[in-house]
């Protein structure tokens, strides 16, 4: 029978296994022992992550003041303490501050789900365009002249039926 690691006095009845930088540790637990831990852990939250990130992608500058959202009144700190957004003008208005941070979690800060039909089409025309433009661009550099009016021909035909 194994015993609690913590107290050594009852049996340890939660075997609970973390992984921590790689590491696996394996932690055997009486059930009173293993509420206080929980307890004591309750105390995080999703805004704790954020602010972490933060914490992490920039340094507080003193010296200059802090933006407000003229929409909410929201701090970047009051952000950085809750973790959520007071509006949609809080995007604009922390824009700066966000798109590290969203770059990070995310690893790029465009969207790339998924979107409702019309939109997709809207998108797949404008990346194709962006696209067949690029092609052009190669062409020319590498002299390729007849096969950079064929791109321009379709990069046109693509245009007008916008």
């Amino acid at each position: 029978m194994i015993m609690c690691e913590n107290c050594g006095v009852k049996p340890a009845t939660v075997h609970m296994v973390s992984y921590i930088n790689g590491q696996k540790k394996e932690s055997h637990l009486c059930h009173q022992c293993a509420q206080k831990l929980k307890n004591a852990k309750a105390g995080f939250s999703v805004a704790d992550l954020f602010g972490s990130f933060f914490d992490i992608q920039m340094q507080p500058d003193l010296t200059a003041s802090e933006p407000v959202c003229e929409q909410c009144g929201m701090t970047l700190s009051e952000f950085k303490q809750h973790g959520k957004l007071g509006c949609e003008n809080c995007y604009s208005t922390f824009r700066d501050a966000l798109m590290p941070v969203i770059k990070r979690i995310h690893g790029r800060v465009s969207h790339t789900g998924k979107s409702p039909y019309k939109s997709k089409k809207q998108n797949r025309a404008a990346s194709q365009l962006e696209k067949l433009k690029k092609e052009l661009e190669d062409a020319v550099m590498v002299e390729n002249y007849e096969q950079a009016a064929k791109l321009r021909d379709k990069i046109k035909t693509l245009e007008a039926g916008e």
